[in-house]
């Protein structure tokens, strides 16, 4: 089963598209910062998908160019 990194702050958003993402058959967990998905998709290297909000606390697109 593939696997979905949800990457948002809005923790109604974020549940949202996990629960989207298993009633489509997929296993799917969140984060609420940049920082924390980085290390959650460090530690999950078979992560398909992730799914993020371009601003986010921590660490966003800004801070990774």
């Amino acid at each position: 089963m593939a696997k979905i990194l949800v990457v948002e702050d809005e923790a109604e958003i974020r549940q949202l598209l996990i629960e989207l993402a298993e009633n489509a058959g997929y296993s799917a967990f969140g984060s609420r910062n940049g920082l924390v998905g980085w290390h959650l998709l460090k530690d999950n290297p078979d992560v398909a998908l992730v799914i993020t909000d371009i601003r986010m606390p921590e660490q966003d697109r800004k801070s990774v160019v």
